[in-house]
């Protein structure tokens, strides 16, 4: 069986036709934390998969994706409004703390 990562994935796009495409892509395979930003639980063959298609869809020349691996046991921090609505649960993931 593979080994799933947790990855943040964040983009700063140029356009805005394909800042949509784009941000439609990432709801479907990830899940959304902020505008820009995404959480995702994957695979290596996964993320493989996500990179070719945001290639496709994106332009290398002026557009930025970036994807960080997360470490196990890490604790995410946040100011304002909750991370997820109390009633959803993801299984094992980081630690949400509130500053």
């Amino acid at each position: 069986m593979a080994c799933e990562q947790q990855w943040l994935i964040c983009y700063d796009i140029r356009q805005p036709a394909r800042l949509a495409k784009i941000h439609r892509f990432l709801r479907q395979e990830a899940l959304a934390l902020q505008k820009s930003v995404f959480y995702a639980r994957l695979t290596r063959r996964e993320l493989d998969g996500i990179v070719a298609q945001l290639r496709q869809l994106m332009d290398e020349m002026v557009d930025d994706i970036r994807i960080f691996p997360l470490q196990a046991g890490q604790s995410i921090h946040w100011h304002g409004r909750p991370l997820l609505p109390e009633c959803i649960d993801f299984g094992p993931a980081p630690d949400i703390c509130d500053w």
